[in-house]
């Protein structure tokens, strides 16, 4: 028993509750042993209980935890509360953030600028190369009929004015102004404009029939354009979602792989610096550190928001809906977040093993790091809550 453990004790003590005898392995686990059968669970200890476990189990530098009654802070300028972040999709950092239809710009030293206001478009992103220039778009819904068709946007001066491209009916996913390259999704799959979006052409080497539900970047372009390689998550109307890699190092011939992997449901997908792969699917989150040629299930800690057997396997009865998987994960230099359907979670090292980091009812759609990276960032349907690095 290490020093952890023996806070823990302590810590238990402090909030009437048993300390477990048997031998399991790790903190975490030792605190999911005890609130099974306490039937307590741990992030509803007393307030100075609560943040004297999460300091001891969650290593430096990463995020803490809060009571339930407050798990998420919501994010303000002024007073007024956030309901919207903007990312870098390379970075995944947020470069301005939305108070109703108002667009703030941060600065180098993360202050919040008023720059401009929204576009009409569900998806907005922030390019790559040139912070102040923006994509505003919407994904109609495809093949299934209805809804108007909505342009696509373009701001080069921070959200002040907007120009329509002329192309419509889809929604940005990457830009990198200094080389004309935009990446979006439409109907049918990927897009790809050479021109900064004054045209687009289909990659038709994806199969016809699927949606882009996911995306990440593998390899960011180089100042001639070349090198790019991304990996997109196209789903089909049985829900079943496959992975494949487009490699556009030659822009004229892109290079579409075989499936790399196959999971149920919509999922969130990252890759970090040294090319490991990221899946947050329904039954863990899946990992390859070959290129997606072998993977590996990483389910500990993650037993209350993932399914105990894969679904395309063996599909649960009386399944309740949104009870399980993950609403979006977040892989940056040190660390990988993902957001379940209780809360979020960081994975601990070279463990395997998943902490939680706060609880939520909320469903979470984005995690991004705030420009100054000293908060977690959580986007929702009722605005945007911050989760505060330990320094």
């Amino acid at each position: 028993m290490d020093y952890r453990d023996t806070l823990l004790d302590m810590i238990l003590d402090y909030a009437n509750l048993s300390s477990a005898t048997e031998e399991i392995d790790g903190t975490i686990y030792r605190t999911r042993a005890m609130q099974e059968r306490s039937g307590i669970t741990y992030w509803r200890l007393p307030m100075k209980a609560l943040a004297l476990a999460m300091m001891m189990l969650l290593s430096p530098g990463l995020i803490t935890a809060h009571d339930d009654e407050i798990a998420l802070d919501p994010l303000t300028i002024d007073g007024a509360e956030v309901n919207r972040i903007v990312l870098d999709p390379v970075s995944r950092a947020v470069g301005y953030v939305v108070v109703e239809d108002r667009l703030f710009q941060a600065d180098d030293s993360g202050a919040w600028t008023e720059s401009g206001a929204l576009a009409d478009g569900e998806t907005v992103i922030q390019d790559s190369a040139d912070p102040d220039v923006l994509w505003s778009g919407t994904e109609p819904e495809c093949y299934r009929g209805g809804g108007g068709s909505t342009p696509l946007m373009r701001s080069s001066d921070a959200g002040a004015t907007w120009t329509d491209t002329g192309a419509a009916d889809v929604a940005p996913l990457a830009s990198w102004a200094d080389t004309g390259i935009v990446l979006a999704y439409g109907c049918p799959g990927l897009h790809l404009s050479l021109d900064n979006g004054a045209t687009f052409r289909t990659l038709d080497e994806l199969s016809l029939g699927m949606q882009v539900t996911s995306f990440a970047i593998e390899a960011a372009p180089d100042a001639a354009g070349a090198g790019l390689v991304v990996l997109l998550g196209l789903t089909g109307e049985g829900g079943t979602t496959y992975l494949h890699r487009v490699d556009l190092t030659d822009l004229a011939k892109p290079l579409i792989s075989d499936e790399l992997m196959m999971w149920y449901a919509i999922s969130p997908i990252g890759v970090d610096g040294d090319g490991t792969i990221y899946v947050g699917a329904s039954h863990g989150v899946l990992v390859s550190e070959d290129e997606g040629a072998t993977w590996d299930v990483s389910r500990e800690g993650l037993e209350s928001t993932t399914l105990a057997a894969d679904p395309l396997v063996e599909f649960p009865a009386d399944l309740a809906p949104n009870s399980f998987g993950f609403g979006a994960l977040l892989v940056n230099e040190d660390q990988v977040i993902v957001a379940g359907v209780d809360g979020q979670y960081v994975l601990q090292g070279d463990d395997d093993r998943w902490a939680l980091l706060s609880t939520t009812d909320a469903e979470i759609t984005s995690l991004a790091l705030s420009p100054a990276g000293s908060t977690l960032l959580c986007q929702t349907e009722d605005g945007v809550f911050e989760i505060a690095f330990v320094s």
